[in-house]
């Protein structure tokens, strides 16, 4: 008896239909991306935007190009020239530090007073840009800009003396990061951004000194092998050098 019931039991459990496992929330459910909802809204109420014509598209391209190649308004703001109290004082001496605005490049914003060569200015317009500058400094004689010498710079410690010969000979640019002079009518000149720029000036034997002083130079002391080359060339004595610190770019702290 209990033989059969077992056997009674598995014949009747082998004709029962397999249970199927309810599918899961995940597996229930389809997920849209915000996207795709949009764009299947616009399909259902016709909104859905045509594309434009290739034609158009370039059109719209050429324009903008255009307009950024484009030059841009001469800005109204005369060129700036930053001087030193110390050195305006002086009363044979003409000094400045050049600003951003009022020359004639279309580059970097437009209307600017650059006056480094680069890939991006053409000569020209640097040219005119530093005849400005000397112009505004007030560096001329009868309505003739001072010739003017300034240097390839190389971050370096290296200092020449402007002669006669030197202001001559137009063609050379020499290599280094320091000037000076005793010749009067010329105007003697180092480039600097975020470097700084160092005036010396000899009150008494009338000797200039200008100096790019980045780190690199600062590190192998330029101005003060500068000055060394104002006594070794000049005769000048440190206790009539008067030395300014010119502007660079930095950091602006507020309330400083």
């Amino acid at each position: 008896m209990k033989s059969t019931r077992q056997k009674k039991s598995v014949a009747k459990s082998a004709k029962r239909k397999p249970t199927q496992k309810p599918k899961s929330a995940k597996q229930q459910t389809e997920f849209y991306t915000a996207e795709e909802i949009q764009a299947a809204w616009r399909r259902e109420n016709g909104l859905q935007r045509p594309k434009a014509p290739r034609s158009a598209i370039n059109s719209q391209r050429g324009l903008r190009d255009r307009r950024k190649a484009a030059p841009r308004a001469k800005s109204k703001r005369p060129v700036e020239v930053l001087r030193a109290p110390a050195l305006a004082e002086i009363p044979w001496l003409l000094h400045g530090f050049s600003t951003r605005t009022g020359g004639v490049t279309t580059e970097y914003g437009g209307a600017q007073l650059n006056l480094g060569y680069t890939a991006q200015d053409s000569k020209t317009n640097v040219d005119r840009n530093r005849a400005l500058f000397i112009a505004e400094l007030g560096a001329s004689t009868k309505k003739k800009n001072w010739p003017l010498v300034n240097l390839s710079q190389i971050h370096s410690a290296i200092i020449h003396a402007v002669t006669r010969e030197v202001i001559a000979d137009r063609k050379t640019v020499r290599s280094g990061d320091g000037l000076i002079t005793n010749i009067p009518g010329v105007v003697i000149a180092v480039k600097i951004a975020d470097c700084i720029p160092v005036i010396a000036v000899d009150q008494r034997r009338r000797v200039v000194g200008v100096f790019h002083a980045g780190w690199r130079g600062t590190v192998q002391r330029i101005v003060e092998k500068g000055i060394g080359e104002m006594r070794r060339q000049f005769s000048s004595d440190p206790r009539d050098i008067v030395a300014v610190i010119g502007a660079g770019i930095g950091k602006w702290l507020k309330g400083r």
